[in-house]
């Protein structure tokens, strides 16, 4: 999936540090350890950087982020696999379209869509046939 933080700067600096913190957090470790491709803008990469303590391998790998984002900012704004906007606080999961979903940080934070993706099949037989499709 591809995540990418929509939500202005403005807006983020209207919230609680902690929040904001903690999204960013764990925006940076679904990216790090490879459970997502994440976009979020140089600006935004700027900013957190300016005001948060990250530690240094995530200061790191939010650089990597940053520099990234000519490549997935593109995929996050015309994706062909599932793409997760994080544009507000607290809104809770819409799609917007075919591929798009958009979620509010609180319920994003709440939810497990940071945590690594799996696919289960309930029927081996029928169900194969999708699998091949996806790989």
């Amino acid at each position: 999936m591809i995540i990418s933080l929509t939500i202005a700067i403005d807006q983020l600096t209207g919230l609680a540090s902690e929040l904001v913190e903690e999204l960013l957090s764990e925006v940076i470790r679904c990216s790090r350890r490879g459970n997502h491709i994440v976009a979020i803008p140089r600006a935004t990469c700027d900013w957190a950087t300016q005001n948060f303590q990250f530690s240094g391998i995530d200061r790191a790998h939010l650089e990597t982020i940053r520099e990234d984002f000519t490549q997935t900012g593109g995929l996050a704004r015309n994706p062909r696999f599932v793409a997760l906007e994080i544009a507000s606080e607290d809104e809770p999961l819409q799609q917007l379209s075919a591929n798009r979903w958009s979620i509010g940080i609180t319920h994003a934070l709440q939810s497990r869509a940071f945590e690594r993706p799996i696919l289960i099949l309930e029927n081996a037989t029928n169900d194969g046939q999708m699998f091949k499709s996806l790989t």
